[in-house]
């Protein structure tokens, strides 16, 4: 039985990992934006007629304040989505060894391609805000603007339960089997790996 959960524990540490590495990611990012630790560069490159024309209204250190707070925001904003979707792909991944695919090479890519696409998204809603947000020489109105913080965000918990991938071995069998029959319908794999009578 410690073997087995052993086995268990392993396979979760294996989906969880590539999240993991991308929590860290994150969480530099976030903590050198709030450390000023890193140059805010962004908008002035990526809407640089607007960043000049209120540069000279009001100043370059609420600039950077505004392009602080948007940049925080949609950093928690997409990573909270992304980790939302991550836990939609990661309960429905095993489906794919009907396709003689590898439930954890697929997430993998998956994870990589929808990190990256995140990251791209980011960058995207910073400069969209920033062209519509109202910027006064105090700054910007974050409720007004619907930048408002969360109290608390969405995370990432493992599923440590013994059962969550207690049929992957039995799905994978019964998948190997009906594919190398004569036969392959979903209906023979149901019956293989659930039991079903005909």
């Amino acid at each position: 039985m410690e073997g087995y959960n052993s086995d268990i524990r392993r396979q979760l540490w294996k989906y969880s990992f590539i999240i993991e590495q991308q929590r860290r990611i994150i969480h530099n990012k976030r903590r050198d934006i709030l450390l000023d630790n890193v140059p805010m560069e962004l908008l002035s490159t990526g809407s640089a007629e607007r960043y000049s024309s209120l540069h000279s209204q009001v100043g370059e250190e609420i600039l950077r304040k505004v392009e602080k707070q948007i940049t925080l925001y949609y950093i928690n904003k997409c990573w909270a989505e992304y980790l939302d979707y991550m836990a939609y792909v990661r309960e429905s991944i095993h489906l794919v060894v009907i396709g003689k695919k590898s439930p954890l090479d697929e997430f993998h890519r998956i994870a990589i391609e929808a990190f990256d696409n995140m990251l791209e998204r980011i960058d995207a809603e910073i400069v969209g805000k920033f062209n519509t947000v109202e910027i006064k020489e105090e700054g910007i109105d974050t409720d007004k603007e619907g930048l408002r913080v969360p109290s608390s965000t969405w995370t990432y918990l493992i599923n440590d339960s013994p059962d969550q991938f207690s049929s992957l071995p039995l799905l994978v069998k019964a998948a190997t089997d009906a594919i190398s029959g004569p036969l392959f319908t979903i209906q023979s794999v149901c019956r293989r790996v659930f039991g079903l009578s005909k």
